[in-house]
């Protein structure tokens, strides 16, 4: 971290730089688009996952049985270009190389929901409104830097152990513009915070951001369900006799993770990968390998949801004749929680 800190020169200068940008579109000199439809985008101001994809499902979930909704990601790392629609897609292109995993997780879960991919959100946006005319709301996820578009709502997100404040720009930090384009959000979720969260560790949080007073602040924490088997052998598995577990994570952080599992398990070998890691049939073999040759019967396989999306489109994956599990998480709003979803009824209805 020392060394990242002699950069910090060329931080000031590329925080300047998007700085400028971000005035520059708040001036209008550089045009931002508007649409005839609610917007509520979700982002952050850190690289790296902040729990923007377990919020989205928890808007759609909280919205869409009363709303005719879509969602629209970048879809990143996907090797499609341009925009695609999940729902104008054969069954055998709903993969991540067309979509992306975040946006396919989405399309597994909610099958009757539009989910879009396209780099230029104005242009998804305006895709999606000629396909789904009365569209009463579209989520954006990861598009807070993103400001082609005028969005009806801004949220952003920062997790409770490592807030921006503490933070400074790349390269030597972690975010992605200055702190001060915080104050451009009409929410923050302060998310991954305690479960047993109080309003006095609230008060200490807003006290440290400093939000400006027509700014609302939320907390929320990460549930983890049960584990879903995913394949034949996992089905057979009974879950008192199992004391260790093989983790397989291509995500930001796996911290919170493994310290769930730690709750449940007496051994945890981690294979860590980068966030939105490809896998390759190469790494599969490694981690059989591992699996068959140092773990006893009393050993499982578990992944993230993220990661399953891309692990299942391997063509010739061991994993399925192994134990393999899916650790599935869902967001809570730790205290406060009609508050956040009347406000979120209210961005709905505003529109």
């Amino acid at each position: 971290m020392r060394g990242r800190r002699l950069l910090l020169p060329f931080s000031w200068i590329y925080a300047a730089i998007v700085g400028i940008r971000r005035w520059l579109y708040r001036k209008g000199w550089i045009s931002s688009a508007s649409f005839p439809v609610t917007t509520i985008c979700v982002g952050n101001l850190k690289v790296g996952g902040t729990g923007k994809t377990p919020l989205i499902e928890y808007l759609v979930k909280l919205t869409s049985p009363h709303y005719k909704i879509a969602i629209l990601s970048r879809g990143y790392r996907r090797k499609s270009k341009g925009y695609n629609l999940s729902n104008q897609l054969a069954e055998n292109e709903k993969n991540s190389d067309m979509l992306g995993d975040e946006p396919l997780q989405y399309v597994t879960k909610f099958t009757s929901i539009p989910v879009a991919v396209s780099e230029k959100r104005a242009v998804g946006i305006q895709r999606l409104l000629e396909t789904y005319p009365d569209l009463d709301l579209i989520l954006l996820d990861d598009a807070f830097q993103h400001l082609a578009v005028n969005y009806s709502h801004k949220i952003l997100l920062t997790e409770y152990d490592d807030l921006y404040i503490n933070d400074v720009p790349f390269p030597a930090g972690n975010l992605r513009e200055s702190r001060r384009a915080a104050r451009h959000a009409d929410m923050v979720v302060v998310t991954k915070s305690p479960q047993n969260m109080d309003k006095v560790q609230a008060s200490v949080v807003e006290e440290k951001l400093k939000l400006k007073s027509n700014q609302l602040l939320f907390f929320s924490t990460i549930q983890y369900n049960p584990l879903i088997p995913l394949t034949e052998s996992a089905d057979n598995v009974k879950m008192d006799t199992i004391k260790e577990v093989v983790v397989v994570t291509g995500i930001a952080n796996s911290r919170n993770l493994l310290k769930y599992l730690e709750n449940s398990f007496s051994k945890i070998v981690l294979f860590d990968f980068p966030d939105h890691y490809i896998y390759t049939e190469k790494d599969l073999e490694k981690i059989c390998n591992f699996y068959q040759k140092s773990c006893n019967k009393n050993a499982i396989i578990v992944t993230t949801e993220k990661d399953w999306m891309r692990l299942k489109g391997i063509q010739q994956n061991c994993l399925s004749l192994l134990p393999l599990f899916l650790q599935p998480i869902e967001v809570k709003i730790v205290y406060e929680e009609e508050l956040f979803k009347s406000k979120i009824e209210e961005y709905v209805r505003k529109n």
